[in-house]
């Protein structure tokens, strides 16, 4: 398997693009080699990854309206209206989904990983309206990211672009 297809597996918390900038900056190295990201991993590798810290995480609680389409004790689900940026990055420090659901769940989320996307486990384009599913416990984000990895659930299942044209399948 690929060295960045690996380290995604390994690490869901930290997005594909950001796995193939630390291989790229040297934040990655096998057998203490700096490597590509195609580099092809073997059981008898050393690995070692190094993660900057990331800020204290803390994330500006905001009172975006929500529509949230069903909610228990392990996840909500959240239907994402087009326009609506789904989490903190450059640009776009607040006014995210994520801010919304820091105020209508306070601390009730998992947030394992990376501390600006507490519960995603996946995301919706800017331009794209569609069903969001966030994880409320650590063993919800679990088997949730299992569902995906294992396509047994997609995240363009049920999105439908700005300009209205369907995306992936209906379910």
């Amino acid at each position: 398997m690929r060295l960045d297809r690996y380290l995604a597996q390994l690490h869901p918390e930290i997005s594909r693009v950001l796995v193939k900038e630390l291989i790229l900056t040297g934040k990655v190295s096998v057998n203490g080699l700096f490597v590509k990201p195609s580099y092809p991993v073997k059981d008898t590798d050393d690995l070692k990854i190094d993660i900057p810290s990331q800020p204290d995480g803390s994330i500006k609680a905001q009172d975006i309206p929500l529509n949230i389409v069903f909610e228990n004790s392990d996840f909500i689900i959240v239907d994402k209206p087009v326009g609506l940026v789904v989490h903190p990055a450059p640009g776009h420090s607040d006014g995210t989904l994520v801010n919304a659901l820091v105020f209508h769940l306070g601390d009730n989320f998992a947030t394992l990983g990376d501390r600006s996307r507490p519960g995603l486990v996946h995301r919706l384009d800017k331009d794209t309206s569609g069903l969001l599913v966030v994880a409320k416990t650590e063993a919800a984000r679990l088997e949730l990211l299992n569902a995906f990895q294992g396509h047994r659930i997609g995240e363009d299942d049920l999105a439908i672009r700005q300009d209205e044209r369907p995306v992936g399948r209906e379910c």
